[in-house]
């Protein structure tokens, strides 16, 4: 059975996406901060008959997120897909997430740092082996700020933007050697509308994964 390690899981898009990989036969390893979250997600997705375990691993700290995949490893074997979607500890709009006028290095830090170093952190743990293999999947997420600039997110949405070029650079670069790597932007309020629901945005993971013709998927309600 092949594995999935979900990154950053939490109970909406991450819980979704375990649902899917899950009924498709994969193994799903949850990575987040809080083992006891993780837990959680693991036992919903168990009651689904889904094979699925939890990991704390934080994607700010390179220490804790390696020692997370080492355990991943020993517990499912080799990861065939990993999927990126974490937010940052305190997400709160005019908060920590600013507009551009109340920008400082320190906020905007906080925010490449989950997002575009917790991606790079991520994906160090596992392209090595899919490209020593022939073969994998890396899945990134971000807000649609990430493709169209909206002001009162602009820190957040700035790094969304690094994660996107990364994501597509890395696509560019690894596509012959037999791993795909998609950036999945969502243009939805989750979960707030029919046709916003978690799990029918999760469709598009399954659907980069299978197809392998894109490197890009937006999501967006008609």
């Amino acid at each position: 059975m092949p594995t999935i390690a979900i990154v950053g899981a939490g109970p909406i898009l991450g819980l979704s996406a375990g649902k899917i990989f899950g009924s498709k036969g994969f193994k799903v390893a949850l990575v987040s901060r809080t083992q006891e979250n993780v837990d959680k997600l693991a036992a919903e997705l168990a009651e689904l008959g889904v094979e699925a375990k939890g990991f704390a691993g934080d994607v700010t700290d390179s220490a804790s997120l390696e020692s997370a995949f080492t355990r991943v490893r020993e517990h499912f074997g080799a990861v065939d897909v990993v999927s990126f979607a974490p937010v940052t500890k305190t997400p709160n709009v005019g908060v920590d997430i600013v507009g551009p006028e109340a920008m400082t290095v320190e906020n905007t830090q906080a925010q490449l740092d989950v997002q575009l170093h917790g991606a790079i952190r991520t994906v160090r743990q596992v392209l090595p082996e899919m490209l020593e293999r022939g073969s994998g999947t890396v899945l990134f997420t971000t807000a649609y700020a990430a493709v169209e600039p909206l002001a009162f997110v602009a820190n957040f949405g700035i790094a969304g933007s690094a994660v996107r070029y990364y994501a597509r650079t890395l696509h560019s670069a690894v596509a012959d050697k037999g791993v795909h790597v998609a950036h999945v932007s969502v243009n939805a309020y989750i979960n707030t509308e029919p046709g916003t629901e978690a799990d029918t945005i999760a469709q598009l993971y399954w659907e980069a994964y299978t197809k392998r013709d894109e490197a890009e998927l937006i999501f967006q309600t008609s």
